[in-house]
């Protein structure tokens, strides 16, 4: 178009439409407007050549979503096998160390029950010497109740850390599957944020279009990047999740084990009491109502004891669900 423009140019300088003194300016205008043209056809190719750009990055990464999808369910029925397996021989375990703990409690469980029966016979029958024989009995009970419930406490701390040593192995097979999975993503190039196909000036500027363009593409990588991270997101914060899953355990395992000793005094106490109060003679001696308003007072002490754990437990799992969506989310 350009090599027609001094045609152009002397053909209308014969027709007098253009004056003699106006060439030069006509010429400016018209390369001008040639120029203008040429910029406008190599933008627009530039454009189509971005949209095509564009589409094949999304369909390549919305394909690489699509098989690390089934690749991860693969890897995920994989290793909840193998955790199945550490499961089992847990709960074997389990099974042979509450045998052992229940074998223990029983042999306490009896020799109290018996020594109990004898004191409580020995001081009905001396009306006289009832109040002494029932503090002696409270002790002697209490002592009992003191080893049955350490008993049962070391035996629970032995099912908790078996239950611990269990949950440790599946959490390492967890952390393989997590690395893994991670390795297949970045194949799969879903580890890092996609390169945005931007608009670069052509004529020495950029267009409002093309800076539109760019705008539009930043917003779309970004939105890619939270996609493919919501995705990885599992695998990359699972660790610190199931490190923090297990101190959670080891923490309520602790905090159970206040409470029950707390109430363990009292429930000692309670079941003495009660094994008193169902004599047929309790001797003349027996203020019932007193023993009646000592066992209202016990529960009451149980019930506050229960309400102030009860709180305790709530409002941890109130900071821990806000913890876990944290930790979940790689915050």
């Amino acid at each position: 178009m350009i090599r027609l423009v001094p045609l152009l140019i002397a053909g209308l300088l014969a027709s007098g439409s253009m004056t003699a003194a106006a060439p030069a300016e006509a010429g400016e205008a018209v390369l001008l407007a040639a120029a203008d043209d040429g910029l406008r056809d190599v933008r627009r190719d530039a454009h189509r050549e971005r949209q095509q750009l564009r589409k094949d990055r999304n369909d390549r990464l919305s394909d690489a979503v699509r098989a690390f999808r089934a690749e991860a369910a693969d890897l995920d029925a994989e290793y909840r096998e193998r955790a199945r397996a550490v499961d089992v021989e847990f709960q074997l375990e389990e099974v042979r160390l509450q045998a052992e703990i229940d074998a223990q409690v029983a042999a306490l469980e009896t020799e109290m029950q018996k020594r109990l029966h004898g004191s409580l016979q020995g001081a009905i029958g001396n009306d006289q010497d009832l109040a002494r024989g029932f503090e002696a009995m409270e002790r002697e009970t209490r002592a009992h109740q003191d080893r049955l419930f350490e008993v049962r406490k070391a035996g629970a701390a032995r099912v908790h850390a078996a239950r611990q040593r269990a949950q440790a192995r599946k959490d390492a097979l967890y952390l393989e599957r997590d690395q893994e999975a991670l390795r297949r993503a970045d194949d799969f190039g879903l580890t890092e944020a996609p390169a945005p196909i931007l608009a670069t000036p052509i004529g020495g500027e950029l267009t409002r279009q093309e800076q539109q363009w760019n705008e539009r593409e930043q917003r779309d990588v970004a939105r890619l990047a939270e996609r493919h991270a919501k995705l990885l997101a599992e695998y990359r914060n699972g660790a610190r999740l199931r490190d923090w899953e297990r101190a959670n355990r080891d923490a309520d395992f602790e905090l159970d084990w206040q409470e029950r000793a707390e109430l363990h005094a009292l429930q000692s106490q309670q079941s003495l009491f009660n094994a008193f109060m169902v004599q047929p003679d309790a001797g003349a001696d027996f203020d019932r109502q007193a023993y009646l308003d000592r066992l209202a007072e016990n529960a009451e002490q149980q019930r506050l004891i229960k309400i102030r754990y009860e709180q305790i437990k709530r409002e941890n799992d109130i900071r821990r669900r806000e913890e876990k969506r944290v930790l979940a989310a790689g915050e």
